[in-house]
């Protein structure tokens, strides 16, 4: 195997002309999008409104994670989709998607979701570990370490992450995954996908923080 890299390993992020998203590709095993955004009741509240923004950065093997989005990465968008599939025993890599909101000072929620119904046993395979870089710069914060299903189940209702309340300095979410040393013969073939999800509410007037999705 030669040792130059290979260019989809790296970070590559463009507007797909007409399409309202932007791609975040890896290898062939991940695929990431940042998707359509979604308004909440907090997000415009009082004199000031909120620009949520994301950015992303998938790459794979034993990359640290040390993305630092500039600011012509951000989209305006509040949802990144990936989807794991064509796996080989022992991949791995981490996404990371950087947030940060604009406009006035917000909390900002996270959740995990499946897209639809979907359910399968490669989630169940796949050990994750999901820390927080508030200046999107030196080591994370932990916030989690399981497997991909577990950390649906835990993160399915939405926490808040990041300071009490952001502005428009980045900050980080890195999640790091493993497939499978050892998987059995039913996932080879398997897919999945997910939805990390970012919501942001107005400080201003928002003394307790709520959950938006509630």
């Amino acid at each position: 195997m030669s040792d130059e890299p290979d260019p989809s390993r790296r970070r590559i992020l463009q507007a797909a002309a007409g399409a309202g998203f932007a791609g975040v590709a890896g290898s062939a095993a991940t695929v990431a999008y940042l998707t359509d955004r979604s308004s909440f009741p907090g997000n415009e509240t009082g004199a000031g409104s909120l620009n949520l923004g994301l950015a992303a950065d998938a790459a794979e093997g034993d990359d640290e994670a040390d993305y630092v989005p500039s600011d012509d990465d951000f989209e305006d968008e509040s949802t990144v989709s990936v989807a794991f599939s064509s796996l080989e025993p022992g991949d791995s890599g981490v996404l990371t998607t950087a947030y940060r909101v604009c406009g006035a000072p917000g909390r900002v929620w996270f959740r995990v979701r499946t897209d639809g119904d979907d359910e399968t046993a490669l989630a169940r395979r796949l050990d994750v570990r999901v820390a927080e870089r508030p200046d999107c710069d030196g080591d994370g914060d932990a916030l989690f370490a399981g497997t991909l299903d577990e950390l649906i189940a835990a993160y399915e209702d939405g926490v808040q992450i990041g300071y009490d309340c952001v502005e428009c300095e980045p900050a980080c979410v890195d999640l790091e995954w493993t497939f499978d040393e050892n998987p059995p013969s039913d996932v080879d073939d398997d897919s999945f996908t997910s939805e990390l999800e970012f919501a942001a509410v107005q400080c201003r007037h928002n003394e307790t923080p709520e959950n938006p999705w509630n």
